[in-house]
This record gives C-alpha cells, sequence and structure tokens, in this order.
C-alpha cells in the first residue's frame, strides 16, 4: 500500500529483544548477549529469516535465556494488531497465502469460519461434494482398488481398504475419507474416527459420522 508506515511493537517475554510489525516482518533489536566464557557481545538490530514449513507458513525461532521458542508469524501478527474481542482461536490467510502476514490479509477465525473461507472465497475443494454418492459406495472386497495389491500401493485415504467415507456436520461437508478430512481440515484423523464411532461428542469443534 502506497505510503503506508511500518509499526513495531515489542513482542513481550522476551525482555524487549524481539519486535513485531503490521507488515508481518520480526526484527531482533541491538543488544548485549552473553557468552559462554563470561564475555559480552554486541549484536546488530535486524529483520529475521522466517523459515517457510511445507504447508507454505512462517515459522520463527525467538530466544530467551539459552532457549529458543517456535512461534507462527501470523499469530504473532495477528496478536498485537487486530483486536480479537470475540477470542477467537485461529488465525485466517484471507487471501490464501500462508506466507503473507500483512495485517491487510489476516483475520481472527473460528475453525469453521477458517474452512467455509477455503472452500466458499478459495473455492477449494472438498474431496467430493455435500449430497453426492462418493464413488466408494459399493466398492468394497473385489470392487476395491486396493483388493489383492498387497504391495507397492499408496494405502493412504481412498486408497486404504477399510477407508470409509465421513460428513463433518459441523461443515455439512462429505470427505473420502476420515483420513482426508483429517489432511483438509487439520484434525486428528484417530479424534476424527473416534467421533463417527461415538467414543467422543467432537474433536476441534467438529463432529463427524460415517457417511452411507
Amino acid at each position: 500500500m502506497i505510503n503506508e508506515v511500518e509499526i513495531w511493537e515489542t513482542i513481550e517475554g522476551f525482555n524487549g529483544a524481539y519486535q513485531v510489525s503490521n507488515f508481518g516482518n520480526i526484527k531482533s533489536l541491538s543488544r548485549l548477549i552473553k557468552c559462554k566464557g563470561g564475555a559480552f557481545r554486541k549484536t546488530k538490530e535486524h529483520v529475521l529469516e522466517p523459515v517457510i514449513d511445507r504447508k507454505g507458513y512462517c515459522r520463527i525461532g525467538l530466544h530467551e535465556g539459552g532457549n529458543m521458542d517456535v512461534f507462527m508469524v501470523h499469530r504473532i501478527v495477528a496478536k498485537y494488531f487486530i483486536p480479537n474481542p470475540e477470542n477467537k482461536p485461529q488465525v485466517n490467510h484471507i487471501n490464501g497465502n500462508p506466507s503473507d502476514n500483512h495485517i491487510s490479509n489476516l483475520e481472527w477465525a473460528t475453525a469453521k469460519e477458517n474452512m467455509r473461507h477455503a472452500f466458499d472465497v478459495l473455492k477449494r475443494k472438498p474431496s467430493i461434494s455435500t449430497g453426492d454418492k462418493c464413488w466408494l459406495f459399493g466398492k468394497r472386497g473385489k470392487d476395491h482398488p486396493c483388493f489383492g495389491n498387497k504391495h507397492g500401493v499408496g494405502r493412504k485415504g481412498i486408497l486404504h481398504p477399510r477407508s470409509k467415507p465421513v460428513k463433518c456436520d459441523t461443515l455439512d461437508m462429505v470427505f473420502e475419507s476420515a483420513c482426508m478430512a483429517a489432511d483438509l481440515l487439520g484434525v486428528s484423523q484417530a479424534n476424527i474416527t473416534a467421533v463417527c464411532k461415538g467414543r467422543i461428542r467432537a474433536t476441534s469443534g467438529f463432529t463427524f459420522r460415517y457417511y452411507n
């Protein structure tokens, strides 16, 4: 944005060593650091380079007292620059780019709002559309694509011989398997199965049931 001013806020819990900006940057401030031999060295102020994880999210390591904690950059930015009066637990990237941590691209959201944004706004496709018949229906035993293949076959999700489609009632969406639902929603597959079997009521705010 033209002429936009980058504003910096001190990150709590690190004795004033780090700051975060509304642009999504994090910097280490100039300070004296005690070395192993007891001597001190002065560090220069510099913007830290985040690590991009396999899903595109930026992570940053902050040091205090010889220990390092790793944080998600978008959550730090949201904490210091975006009000959250409803105490929503997640931070959504509005344009779908998880590496863009400018405050204009972030918003607090519930798990349901976050996933609805991914499907409705970003046009992310669920495994199968709500109300459609899963292509695995009736394909058990010899009809299953994995029948007779015991080695060298990917057995994740719909390829697993015991896979069952599940419906997330919270989102009103059907997925081809608990594994694929877990991957898309960021929820434990074991917990999804436990909900479907009635062992627990919900997981991460989602309810599920086997879809057949």
